[in-house]
């Protein structure tokens, strides 16, 4: 069972570009905005947003909290639909998190 217990979020969740992201901390970034729009404390990996309950408006809400926590415009608007796991979603932000910050040390 995931809980925000098990996992152990770093301090602050670096913005693309300038430190390293750790997984784990995007998970637990993650599960905070699923347990909040969801209203579920207990999520799996394998827990699918829309079979738990999740719409296109909490999606919304979710890519809106996503672009806050990791920067705007990271994913694209539809990732949701095509990542609709946790695990694949938390995957999705690791990826473009790493991309944007190979981009960002290419760019310098």
């Amino acid at each position: 069972m995931m809980n925000s217990d098990c996992l152990q979020p770093e301090s602050a969740i670096a913005r693309a570009g300038t430190a390293s992201v750790e997984p784990d901390a995007v998970s637990a970034s993650l599960l905070k905005i699923w347990q909040e729009i969801l209203h579920i404390s207990a999520i799996q990996p394998d827990d699918d947003f829309f079979e738990l309950g999740g719409d296109s408006l909490g999606a919304i809400r979710m890519l809106e909290r996503i672009g806050r926590e990791f920067g705007d415009e990271l994913l694209e608007p539809d990732v949701i639909y095509s990542t609709s796991s946790f695990s694949k979603l938390a995957a999705a932000i690791s990826d473009a998190l790493l991309q944007a910050q190979s981009t960002a040390a290419s760019n310098t």
